[in-house]
């Protein structure tokens, strides 16, 4: 699919979309674009994890970190793409 942008106008439309995401949710706010989905914040408790080399316990530390629920739109086409990949093989 051609937009006909430069790599340099591309790129910075991409700057601004993600700098968008990251400002809303830096304040707290949940961000919802229609057609994609919603991106929020979640605060994870603190937990014990293990180490997969070692199989020691670790713990994981309280942190905060980005979802992202996709929209119902967003998901039927991701359907269609892959219902098309399987009846391609």
């Amino acid at each position: 699919m051609e937009f006909g942008f430069s790599k340099q106008e591309s790129k910075e439309l991409v700057d601004v979309f993600f700098d968008t995401i990251f400002s809303c949710l830096e304040q707290g706010h949940p961000l919802r674009i229609s057609g994609l989905g919603n991106f929020s914040l979640r605060d994870k408790d603190a937990r014990i994890g293990r180490n997969p080399k070692t199989m020691e316990d670790v713990e994981i530390s309280c942190r905060r970190v980005v979802t992202f629920q996709p929209s119902m739109k967003l998901k039927q086409q991701l359907e269609n793409v892959l219902l098309d990949l399987r009846s391609d093989q």
